[in-house]
């Protein structure tokens, strides 16, 4: 049985979806500059490539409550994913899956709890812990997309999204669904940049 890509989503630091990375690749426009999202002790030492787009405004995209709280890995997911759905055809019809790949999750919003957390230990606000684990964004991104039918996350560090997509052509292949969006997100957050640098 052979495997078909019927759509392709993406978000990253040259575009918001596949239209603008393509035309930023053409151009050979780079996305590598300073960091400019949080503050970080490599801040103005590392360059990085980061996605521009507040929280705010990836929110602001998805037409999303300002204050729903969702980690910046399920918004850069939720964006990618809905444009591969769009692209692919949103067909109720089939039994669609979703396996989505991470390893740093919810990392961005446990950072916030942790500073209000470490200033005061009756501080903090827990909606922002809930959504550390990997599977959270997973969740959120099916969520977002109706996806009820088979529902997984993947999270082997740098193999992740390659996992993701081998995962769901043997779900097509051995005819558990009919379509999987698969891929891998993660926001770049003090936990990588700090812990890697």
């Amino acid at each position: 049985m052979k495997i078909y890509v019927t759509g392709i989503g993406m978000v990253s630091g040259i575009g918001l979806d596949t239209v603008q990375t393509l035309d930023a690749i053409k151009n050979k426009r780079s996305g590598i500059a300073g960091l400019t999202l949080f503050d970080s002790i490599h801040k103005g030492i590392l360059p990085v490539c980061e996605v521009k787009a507040s929280s705010q405004e990836l929110k602001e995209h998805l037409k999303l409550k300002a204050n729903n709280t969702i980690s910046r890995t399920a918004l850069l997911g939720m964006m990618a994913a809905k444009e591969a759905l769009v692209k692919a055809g949103n067909d109720s019809t089939v039994r669609t899956g979703l396996i989505s790949s991470t390893s740093v999750g919810g990392m961005d919003l446990s950072e916030n709890f942790y500073v209000s957390y470490r200033k005061n230990s009756g501080k903090g606000k827990l909606r922002e812990v809930v959504s550390h684990d990997c599977g959270d964004s997973t969740e959120r991104i099916a969520d977002f997309l109706g996806i009820k039918d088979y529902v997984s996350t993947i999270s082997t560090a740098c193999s992740s999204a390659a996992n993701a997509i081998m995962f769901g052509a043997r779900l097509i292949k051995n005819g558990f669904l009919d379509r999987v969006i698969v891929g891998g997100t993660d926001s770049l957050t003090k936990f990588t940049l700090n812990g890697f640098n």
